[in-house]
C-alpha cells in the first residue's frame, strides 16, 4: 500500500499460489493493491477482462478466486486488530503473536 507521502507498507503477503488484484476481475474493475515480488520465481500477468472471463467460465476457478480475496481481507483485518492491541515489542517477538503464529487477541 503506498502512503501519500510515498511510503510503501506491506498491507498483505501472497504466497505462490496467490493471486494479487483478484478483486478487479470479479467485478471491482480496477486493481486496489500493487505487487511487489520479493522471491525469485515465475509469475503470470494476465488482464482483468482475461481473469473475469476465465472465472466466469469455470466455478471453480471463480469460487477460488472469491476465497482468496475473503482470506486476504482476514489476513488484514487481523492484522489491524494485532497492530491495534499488541505493542511492536509483542507483535514481533511473542509466540502466539501476528510474528509467530496466529494472534490471540485477533480471531475473528
Amino acid at each position: 500500500m503506498t502512503l501519500e507521502a510515498g511510503e510503501m507498507v506491506e498491507a498483505a503477503m501472497v504466497g505462490a499460489e496467490g493471486v494479487v488484484g483478484a478483486s478487479a476481475a470479479l467485478d471491482g474493475r480496477i486493481s486496489l493493491s500493487r505487487g511487489i515480488v520479493q522471491l525469485p520465481g515465475d509469475i503470470i500477468i494476465c488482464s482483468i477482462e482475461g481473469l473475469k472471463s476465465a472465472a466466469l467460465q469455470s466455478p471453480k476457478l471463480l469460487s477460488l478466486l472469491i476465497r482468496h480475496e475473503q482470506t486476504v481481507y482476514s489476513q488484514a483485518q487481523q492484522s489491524a486488530a494485532c497492530f491495534a492491541t499488541h505493542t511492536i515489542f509483542r507483535r514481533v517477538f511473542a509466540v502466539g503473536c501476528c510474528g509467530r503464529g496466529i494472534c490471540r487477541a485477533a480471531t475473528l
